[in-house]
């Protein structure tokens, strides 16, 4: 799966593509971080400050498929392709749990990218054997929490109270019954 794409317009006619990321992304990847709002790097990535490092940017364009996956949809503007969302999951170190992020660029969102990035990085995950998919979200997120329930997740025992809900999707359908590894939010 690795190597496929998914090609659709929306409904105003423009073309996006989906598709693993590259090293050739890094400075699209750097653009679209910078242009996201305060809001969703603050909702993504805990801050809304966020400078990536030249060496967070090759870590970022250079996944190992053997720790994860992240893709990007991309649209054509000017003949060049820009990032307008980011989703990706990355393996535990341990049992086959995996971690979930999905960013949409402001102006996108609403536009369904984000189920078709969920879509995406579900069916990967159960084709690379994992067992849970686990979303860390932060509890002002009200947005994020209402999209990971309805792509399934349900909220772990213990998580009302948190600042950073842990959620788990069980990629064969049964009940997710994560261990403590799965709560700790990633770094």
């Amino acid at each position: 799966m690795s190597d496929e794409q998914w090609q659709w317009h929306t409904q105003s006619g423009q073309w996006l593509t989906l598709r693993p990321i590259a090293p050739g992304d890094r400075a699209r990847y750097a653009a679209y971080v910078e242009g996201l709002s305060y809001g969703t790097r603050y909702f993504r990535y805990g801050h809304g400050n966020l400078r990536l490092t030249d060496a967070e940017l090759d870590l970022v364009c250079r996944i190992d498929p053997a720790e994860g996956r992240r893709y990007v949809v991309v649209t054509a503007e000017n003949s060049e392709d820009v990032i307008v969302a980011t989703g990706g999951y990355f393996r535990h170190a341990e049992g086959g749990f995996c971690d979930m992020t999905i960013v949409v660029a402001d102006a996108w969102q609403g536009t369904h990218i984000a189920h078709r990035l969920m879509t995406t990085l579900i069916q990967c995950a159960a084709a690379d054997r994992l067992k849970c998919m686990v979303a860390h979200v932060l509890a002002t997120n009200r947005k994020m929490l209402r999209f990971t329930q309805r792509h399934g997740f349900g909220l772990l025992p213990g998580q009302r109270q948190e600042a950073i809900k842990a959620l788990c999707l069980r990629l064969d359908g049964g009940v997710c019954e994560c261990h403590t590894s799965c709560v700790t939010p990633p770094r």
